[in-house]
């Protein structure tokens, strides 16, 4: 497939059926970003395969593609277009959002494409695409204060990559972390695939702060969380990170990560209703040592299961779904139990990791 892709040449999908509603999605099966979407095509098919054992939407039945972006913008944009040529009525993304950026400047005109992870533009819609899942405006605000109030802790340090998220994940923190009580001594930006952190450490150990943010997403993530515990930050420092899910956090190891501070809308923990049937619908059907469900891979399994709400409700089955309908659908959720649960602006539970895992403490307020 890779050097098909070099020679500008894709293979053709069959055209769906009458009885077919062809829906795509973009997630990272390889890069930097596998990490954190390891379980996203999983839940993708089972939400897929509920909407049909429920006689799917408007006399058709659902049927996923899916695409790897290889976490990479330039090969997010030519999925894009295949999974447009292929009759795909919406693609969700589960992408980084340099992949996300490429693959709306692509296709985000005249194909509906929902950001279903958290991103820097927040919930919201424009054109042909619909943006959901956590703001790291939203994170930063629910657990400064509470982590400085509960560590005696002020003084921050800023880690993060060279792109979008990062940059404004740094703005965001600029202004709630001073209005928490704290302050910011430092930041660093990383290139996406770095390996070797030492240099930024150094940088956080010559600042004092004791408070260091991270921003980084996937095997970046591991990386760099690895490397300060193996450089004693955990006990000279707080950790907060944005994108510690479970998928994360295994893969660093809880002992290298524990102690870290997040702020997600889903962890395997929460208790909303139907959270423990969901997780039990997933461990029989893909056995013990499936990946954890996290809140990436639980965002796509909701929004299929709303986008087809939004179908029934709006829509036809035969004209793509226009964006605004999606919206304005979405927006009526109710924050209820899983598959109901608001996407826009969704709830924030603040977590932390213990030596059995990622642990909810608290709904943010």
């Amino acid at each position: 497939m890779w050097l098909i892709r070099q020679r500008g040449i894709m293979l053709p999908l069959p055209e769906a059926g009458a009885d077919v509603l062809r829906i795509g999605m973009l997630t990272s099966k390889s890069g930097p970003a596998v990490i954190y979407a390891m379980a996203t095509e999983y839940l993708a098919q089972m939400a897929v395969d509920e909407v049909n054992e429920e006689g799917g939407v408007h006399g058709r039945r659902l049927e996923l593609v899916v695409a790897d972006d290889e976490t990479d913008p330039g090969t997010a944009a030519v999925e894009a277009r295949r999974l447009r040529r292929a009759g795909c009525h919406v693609v969700f993304a589960c992408t980084t959002s340099r992949s996300f950026t490429a693959v709306d400047a692509a296709v985000g005109r005249d194909l509906l494409a929902v950001h279903a992870v958290m991103n820097e533009r927040g919930g919201g819609v424009h054109d042909s695409v619909v943006q959901l899942g956590e703001h790291p405006g939203s994170q930063i605000s629910a657990v400064a204060g509470r982590l400085m109030a509960a560590t005696g802790t002020k003084s921050w340090f800023l880690v993060g990559e060279q792109y979008s998220w990062s940059y404004a994940a740094h703005a965001a923190a600029r202004i709630a972390v001073p209005h928490a009580g704290g302050r910011i001594l430092g930041e660093s930006y990383t290139a996406v695939g770095t390996t070797d952190f030492s240099a930024v450490i150094e940088q956080i150990e010559r600042s004092g702060a004791d408070v260091v943010m991270s921003s980084l997403i996937g095997a970046d993530e591991v990386e760099f969380e690895r490397q300060c515990a193996d450089a004693g930050l955990r006990t000279r420092t707080r950790a907060f990170s944005l994108a510690m899910d479970e998928s994360t956090c295994e893969h660093i190891g809880a002992e290298s990560a524990e102690g870290i501070w997040t702020a997600m809308a889903y962890h395997q923990d929460i208790p909303a209703d139907g959270n423990a049937e969901l997780l039990e619908r997933y461990r029989a059907r893909l056995g013990r040592w499936a990946p954890p469900i996290s809140t990436t891979s639980e965002t796509v399994y909701e929004a299929i299961l709303q986008y087809a709400g939004a179908v029934r409700r709006h829509g036809d089955g035969v004209v793509p779904l226009r964006s605004d309908d999606l919206m304005a659908y979405l927006r009526k959720a109710c924050d209820g139990g899983v598959g109901r649960r608001n996407l826009v602006t969704p709830r924030l539970y603040l977590a932390q990791v213990s030596p059995r895992g990622v642990q909810v403490m608290d709904q943010a307020r």
